[in-house]
């Protein structure tokens, strides 16, 4: 039986702050804005990095003075290159910091709300930030216990471990993870809880977090569902113990673990470093996730099901 959600400090906060009434359309109007303009800044962020690969390649300026590059496929390949290499990567991750600098700058200018009210505070962060590293560790263990029991994933030796490269993307994941959990849970779900009951906060919050993955290379339907638990899993991580660190912290080591430790790929990225490798078996993509990675198959789906199982039966810190 699942313990009721209750009501954590955080939630208390938010609907103290109430400024003006709560009106669902405009909340999700301006989260939409809010994800237009972040994502504006971030293209931006990206475009010295573009330059810098352009300026560089051997290549680029034939190909780009070249009237044939386009139809026989040459400027479309430099394209790809670019967008794939190792730098843009990095970069991409990282300059997702703009995600939090606006969600923490519109709720703190716009709805003047306290960082409480998100979810972030010090008290107990540093524990909750331990459990959440923790509990991802945890996670992706049943993942290939799953894997190991069905016969479809093991790890299968070492990986490409590439340390200077790795450790920037595991900065970028942590920038990352904590981006989009103060975007999508510390701001979006705290936000519509104002009006409405947190499970219906959580439960909107959590599926807009999966459609925005929905561009993502390789994403199927189970993916999606994958993605959607793992916004629940989250929400409820933040709501039972009030914190949003131990979300965040949760988020980027699920990737970490996911991408640079097992060396799956995250979310449809294959990372070009990792300190294992993962082996797959052949016509079991619907088990293991295949290209989309590990979220993208079955193998997650029982993890995270039996995550959110877990929470669900814990009850929520309200001091």
């Amino acid at each position: 039986m699942f313990e009721k959600l209750g009501n954590p400090l955080f939630l208390k906060e938010s609907r103290g702050n109430m400024m003006r009434p709560f009106s669902l359309g405009k909340t999700l109007l301006a989260f939409f804005v809010l994800f237009l303009i972040t994502n504006l800044l971030q293209g931006l962020l990206l475009t010295p990095v573009l330059l810098v690969l352009l300026f560089t390649s051997e290549d680029a300026w034939g190909i780009l003075s070249d009237a044939t590059a386009i139809e026989d496929g040459r400027l479309e390949a430099l394209t790809e290159r670019m967008l794939r290499a190792d730098a843009v990567l990095v970069a991409t991750l990282l300059a997702t910091v703009v995600i939090a600098l606006a969600s923490l700058f519109y709720c703190r200018a716009v709805e003047k709300r306290s960082l409480l009210s998100m979810g972030i505070r010090k008290k107990g962060a540093l524990s909750s930030a331990l459990l959440g590293a923790g509990a991802a560790l945890v996670l992706l263990a049943l993942v290939l216990l799953f894997g190991r029991v069905f016969g479809v994933l093991s790890v299968g030796g070492v990986g490409q471990v590439r340390l200077p490269l790795l450790l920037l993307l595991l900065l970028g994941f942590l920038v990352q993870g904590f981006a989009e959990e103060i975007l999508f849970r510390g701001y979006l779900m705290t936000s519509l809880s104002k009006g409405m009951s947190l499970s219906a906060a959580m439960i909107i919050s959590s599926f807009l977090f999966s459609f925005f993955h929905r561009a993502n290379a390789g994403v199927t339907p189970l993916a999606f569902l994958n993605l959607f638990l793992f916004g629940i899993l989250a929400s409820l991580y933040m709501i039972r113990g009030g914190n949003l660190f131990g979300a965040a912290v949760l988020h980027a080591f699920w990737n970490i673990g996911e991408g640079l430790i097992l060396g799956s790929p995250v979310s449809g990225e294959l990372l070009p470093t990792s300190l294992l490798s993962l082996s797959f078996a052949e016509n079991a993509t619907l088990l293991h996730g295949g290209a989309f990675g590990l979220e993208g198959g079955i193998a997650v789906t029982f993890a995270l099901t039996m995550g959110i199982a877990v929470l669900g039966m814990m009850k929520t810190r309200e001091d």
